[in-house]
């Protein structure tokens, strides 16, 4: 899933998964205009992606059509594991500035049952048993990927985030600032 923000709007590919719904609603919660990128407009509506002058279902070829169009900001959801995928490595040259949120293992229960985040600089959350955590709220990870949109210090980074109940409540303003 991706993310491509400017100003207060924001394109989301992948919005009518699992993960991607989530991020549309906490960008409408923070006032953003969403533009929802979906492989199938009517599958979106049937999932649940409400669609109204806030969001808009459209697509496009991403870092590219990003730099066509000036976009500020490139958010990319990836995955553990993926040590530098060829997606992440063209999006971290195309000159854009940049985020990459390397999520654990995608859960859909709620963050009281998986646990506080855990943020890691990049290829250091493996998600091995010894490691301190392995899975991620949904919620959570749609928090982390806004939150990477709005904060300066997120540009230019790879976080990889976990979760665990036995890990302190991280306030969001400290999520990229010791990466």
């Amino acid at each position: 899933m991706t993310v491509k923000a400017d100003r207060n709007n924001v394109f989301v590919a992948g919005a009518s998964g699992a993960t991607g719904r989530r991020v549309v609603q906490e960008l409408r919660k923070k006032g953003f205009k969403v533009r929802a990128g979906v492989r199938d407009a009517e599958k979106a509506r049937s999932s649940g992606l409400q669609v109204d002058n806030k969001v808009e279902l459209g697509n496009c070829n991403l870092v590219d059509a990003a730099k066509q169009k000036g976009i500020s900001k490139f958010v990319l959801m990836s995955s553990l594991l993926t040590n530098g995928a060829a997606s992440e490595k063209y999006l971290r040259s195309s000159g854009l500035e940049w985020t990459v949120v390397r999520p654990g293992g995608l859960s859909n229960k709620p963050l009281a049952e998986v646990g506080n985040l855990i943020v890691g600089k990049e290829d250091t959350l493996f998600g091995r048993p010894s490691d301190p955590g392995k899975d991620i709220s949904r919620d959570l990870v749609a928090a982390v990927l806004v939150e990477a949109v709005t904060q300066p210090g997120a540009s230019n980074k790879v976080v990889e985030i976990v979760s665990s109940k036995d890990a302190s409540e991280l306030p969001p303003d400290q999520w990229f600032s010791n990466i």
